[in-house]
């Protein structure tokens, strides 16, 4: 995933040629053998990018990618938004991703939330915090957000849409901003 990520974000040449607007063709479900109603399904071709990652917004826009421990990699206070999705409940301490996000924010900044509270730590032999959706929103308030969003929705995550065999998460959207 991240190998991808990063190609795409800083190796990729741009879309295409017009007639087909991609560049590359993967087959993501090659591998999957089982839950399918035809063969064709793993075949399925997924193809990317539509558009090209190098041209920015009008206004200077950039996203950022890092590869590592989320609390290391960013620490000054310049983004005016960041987007988290199925991603908070991977923290140790939900706490501290709550108040990194909030530290690296400008003032006015956005954070938009989706996903679900499964905190991958849960039942392991790591330390690990596990808020209730109240707990955790209890917690963006008390650090500083003020949040203007909050609804819950039906999600799937990574899989052949042609399966027999589908996983859907009910998850938090929420967005969340700092005030200025």
């Amino acid at each position: 995933m991240i190998l991808t990520s990063r190609f795409i974000l800083n190796s990729s040449t741009g879309a295409a040629d017009e007639s087909d607007k991609v560049h590359y063709r993967i087959h993501p479900f090659v591998h999957e053998t089982s839950n399918m109603l035809s063969w064709q399904d793993a075949l399925k071709e997924v193809r990317f990018p539509d558009v090209d990652p190098a041209e920015t917004p009008e206004d200077g826009g950039q996203m950022s990618f890092g590869a590592g421990e989320f609390l290391d990699l960013y620490t000054e206070a310049k983004w005016h938004a960041v987007a988290t999705c199925f991603f908070i409940d991977t923290a140790h301490n939900v706490i501290d991703y709550v108040q990194k996000i909030f530290q690296i924010l400008r003032p006015g900044g956005l954070w938009i939330n989706n996903g679900p509270l499964m905190y991958h730590f849960a039942n392991t032999e790591e330390m690990s915090l596990e808020l209730s959706w109240e707990e955790l929103k209890s917690v963006i308030l008390a650090t500083g957000f003020e949040l203007e969003l909050e609804e819950s929705e039906k999600c799937r995550y990574v899989e052949n849409p042609a399966s027999l065999l589908s996983q859907e998460f009910k998850t938090i959207l929420f967005t969340a901003r700092k005030p200025l």
